[in-house]
């Protein structure tokens, strides 16, 4: 019996299209054998690939004239030994007779098939110049600047590279940028034209240790990569209905069918966890165990109602198993038997939008004694008092973080940057060798966001670093420029295309696809701004005549003012934390004052010199703050068990509409039905008082 259903189980996986959900069907003793499918056209939005979690080396191939859609190994790795945190003072000056060797690892492509270990292309970066550049023993082409950065880039033909340990050499009239590390590592100095070497004594003055700025990009498949499923509720067994509470069946195996097909003799890497909440959490959820050929579950594993899976995709099989089109969990579920009966149908809004989920490892500022000083001190919660919608608010705080400091851009023999931190900027702005420029009032209104419990993170441009804060008013990341023009304190903005405000993604594809002639740029309106006038610092006479401001423009006529233009948008990058206050560290040091380097940021868009890139939109426009309502029959007709989930950085509560007003709930709670018909209204609130949206489900009992 178990063999035929396997089959029919594989089938269903292999040939089924779009449709309506199939209801599994009971046996004589009322068990269910259930198939759950996931993949780009899942008849369960929940279950699609855009909720799955992906590892750097996979990427989304979308469906093309002679192939589905699938999630893919990406070809492309950079080969590194740093992270590119460096004083850009700690320069290595070339000559004819300094030196300087890297050493790079690329692997053995003894562990890959052929195919998944051919180098289609490679290319040499670096940080700095260099006149002669010898790759294993063969110089190299004259590197070429790449664009809008301080890096050089040269290509290296493919046979030049070997397997295991690659030697580069510069020399000549140049300089490399140098990481300091502990100990010695693969990079090397000679001081006598390459006759002798030394990892010991590297940097400008030879007491140094560490890794110079080279990296190596090669286009070829990764060895493997990971994705991992969204959490699946194991009870909801009939699509549209209350989940039904019940037990996986002891006897039988719970498995994983894969398309295409694999030899999981050659990648049994496929793995599960359960847990009794919807949100993953070490306190509720257990270990990942291996579904190998399948797994029997045991004991109270059987009661468990979430569950999540996790798969490798990989090229070192034969054949290689680095494309996913298709999975289904195949499993025996045995419901309750004391269920009474209940006719229950459940509406849920037509434009619920599913969460954007994010495969960032984001790490969000907590609320600490730093950001309540930065709150108090500087009266935040009186410089947005005007605003009466988020926007306006926003838009307040924008204006008044310009206007807090005209000093910007400024230079100094005894110039020092100050950190990534609102209070010491604040306090040393007024100092004339404190160096500040659109980074720090970008991190000031950062950070102020933060102080005011809204999310907010850096958004660091081709050239300039703005804001990206999100906006509960229109549940999206929206970008706000506080700190990009010297001339002009008066033109902080954002973009809207057609009233609604414009995200960093959404302005990198406009400015791609040309789209831009229905993008408007919006000011601070200046009556917003006159309320909040006692509490900002004068701009100085301007040097020349400027004319009074719109408070919009056509995005054609922003070139008339002294501002960063939508070009900076041809691609940006944020870093995968917005704790700053918090720690300092990792970071970038610098702030970008010469030239980015630390390879800790997301990048949109071409960043061949990096080694984390965005992949898919949501990955970098993911969503905050949103609830999902779960339903669950209970032993009783009129009654229903309500799970809430949702990702709400900081979360201090779930509210829940009642009789007028929001109450406090638990997570899980029992909703009590009546006749007809009943809403059920539910949000989250974070620690700083902030309600996210509203989830809502209607519940007729006939």
């Amino acid at each position: 019996m178990k063999r035929p259903f396997m089959v029919c189980m594989l089938a269903a996986l292999l040939g089924a299209g779009s449709g309506a959900v199939p209801t599994p069907a009971a046996d004589e003793a009322g068990t269910l054998r259930v198939l759950r499918r996931f993949g780009p056209d899942s008849e369960e939005p929940a279950l699609r690939f855009d909720q799955f979690r992906l590892s750097p080396e996979v990427g989304v191939v979308p469906e093309g004239a002679d192939r589905p859609a699938a999630l893919e190994l990406a070809v492309g790795e950079l080969i590194a030994d740093e992270m590119g945190a460096v004083d850009m003072r700690q320069a290595e000056k070339l000559s004819d007779t300094v030196w300087v060797k890297k050493v790079l690892d690329v692997g053995s492509r003894g562990d890959r098939n052929p195919e998944a270990g051919r180098i289609r292309s490679a290319e040499l970066f670096f940080l700095g110049k260099a006149r002669r550049i010898v790759f294993n023993g063969t110089p190299l082409d004259d590197a070429q600047p790449l664009v809008s950065t301080g890096w050089s880039r040269v290509a290296v033909p493919v046979d030049l590279v070997r397997d295991g340990l690659n030697e580069v050499v510069f020399s000549g009239k140049g300089q490399l940028k140098l990481e300091p590390g502990r100990g010695a590592g693969r990079s090397f100095k000679s001081t006598d034209g390459g006759r002798s070497w030394s990892a010991r004594g590297l940097g400008p003055h030879d007491d140094l240790t560490g890794e110079y700025l080279v990296r190596l990009r090669l286009e070829r498949l990764p060895r493997e990569g990971w994705v991992t499923s969204p959490v699946i509720d194991l009870w909801a067994v009939r699509p549209g209905e209350p989940a039904v509470p019940g037990e996986l069946a002891p006897e039988e195996k719970v498995t994983l069918l894969v398309k295409p097909p694999r030899d999981s003799g050659h990648d049994d890497a496929s793995a599960i966890r359960l847990g009794s909440t919807p949100t993953v959490d070490e306190r509720t959820w257990g270990p990942w165990q291996s579904l190998g050929e399948g797994w029997v579950p045991q004991g109270k594993q059987r009661t468990l109602r979430w569950a999540q899976l996790r798969l490798r995709l990989s090229a070192r099989s034969r054949p290689p198993s680095g494309r996913l089109e298709g999975l289904a969990l195949a499993y025996t579920f045995r419901p309750m038997s004391d269920l009474a009966p209940a006719t229950l149908t459940v509406e849920r809004p037509a434009d619920e939008p599913m969460p954007r989920v994010s495969s960032i490892p984001f790490s969000y500022q907590e609320p600490s004694p730093r950001l309540q000083a930065l709150r108090e001190r500087y009266q935040l919660d009186k410089v947005i008092a005007p605003g009466k919608t988020e926007m306006e608010q926003l838009m307040l705080l924008r204006h008044w973080v310009r206007h807090q400091w005209h000093s910007g851009w400024q230079t100094s023999p005894a110039a020092w940057m100050p950190p990534w931190d609102a209070l010491v900027i604040l306090g040393l702005k007024d100092q004339p060798d404190c160096l500040t420029m659109c980074t720090h009032y970008a991190t000031v209104f950062t950070q102020c966001c933060l102080a005011l419990g809204w999310n907010a993170r850096h958004c660091i441009l081709d050239h300039h670093c703005v804001s990206e804060v999100w906006v509960e008013q229109h549940r999206k990341w929206v970008v706000m420029d506080a700190g990009n023009s010297k001339p002009r304190a008066d033109v902080g903005l954002h973009f809207e295309r057609r009233g609604v405000p414009l995200s960093a993604y959404e302005l990198y594809q406009a400015f791609h696809a040309n789209r831009l002639d229905d993008i408007t740029v919006c000011f601070t309106p200046a009556k917003l701004a006159e309320q909040i006038a006692d509490l900002c610092r004068p701009a100085p006479p301007a040097k020349s005549a400027v004319g009074p401001r719109p408070d919009t423009i056509p995005l054609a006529d922003l070139p008339q003012y002294p501002v960063c233009q939508i070009g900076n948008y041809r691609r940006f990058a944020i870093p995968e934390r917005n704790n700053y206050l918090t720690s300092l560290l990792p970071g970038e040091l610098y702030n970008g004052y010469s030239s980015y380097s630390y390879d800790g940021y997301w990048w949109v868009g071409q960043a061949p010199e990096y080694s984390r890139h965005v992949r898919r939109a949501q990955d970098v426009d993911w969503g905050l703050n949103w609830t999902r309502i779960h339903l669950a029959r209970t032993a009783k007709p009129r009654e229903l068990r309500v799970d809430l989930e949702t990702f709400t950085p900081n979360l201090a509560r779930f509210e829940r509409w009642i009789a007028g007003e929001w109450r406090r709930v638990d997570d899980s709670f029992v909703w009590k039905l009546e006749p007809g018909r009943n809403e059920l209204r539910a949000r989250s609130v974070n620690k700083f008082g902030r309600p996210g949206s509203e989830a809502r489900v209607v519940v007729t009992v006939e």
